[in-house]
């Protein structure tokens, strides 16, 4: 079920940048081929960035989501999707240093019994002139 991806910002579709507020946006679906909207409902949805897939240290980010949209009986319909809000604290010129990060997240369904990885993959946070 999970998907390989990179992480980029559900507005621009760009990469994410040190010090901006920025989201990510994951719709789940329950078959591979992109077709059907899997309901997410009362699930807790965890997304997390690290240096490497390996790292033993806590996450350097770590955001819970927040799904909106509709359900419901009618497939074609289904809006339902998860969001991650990502501040500028979060993104932190203190946490991301250097030029440019590069690293990696997942995103795991967390609920107890039901633990399972969505999407994960590269992530690139980069640092512009401002910050």
């Amino acid at each position: 079920m999970a998907e390989e991806a990179a992480l980029v910002d559900a507005t621009s579709e760009a990469g994410l940048f040190v010090g901006a507020d920025q989201s990510v946006v994951l719709t789940v679906y329950s078959n591979s081929a992109k077709t059907t909207i899997q309901e997410i409902t009362g699930w807790t949805i965890v997304l997390d960035i690290r240096r490497k897939d390996t790292s033993s240290s806590p996450a350097l980010v770590s955001v819970t989501g927040t799904v909106s949209g509709v359900f419901n009986a009618t497939p074609a319909s289904n809006t339902q999707k998860v969001t991650f809000t990502l501040s500028d604290d979060d993104l932190a010129a203190t946490v991301f240093t250097g030029d440019e990060f590069e690293g990696r997240y997942s995103i795991w369904r967390t609920d107890a019994g039901s633990e399972q990885p969505l999407r994960f993959g590269d992530c690139t946070i980069t640092r512009l002139t401002r910050t």
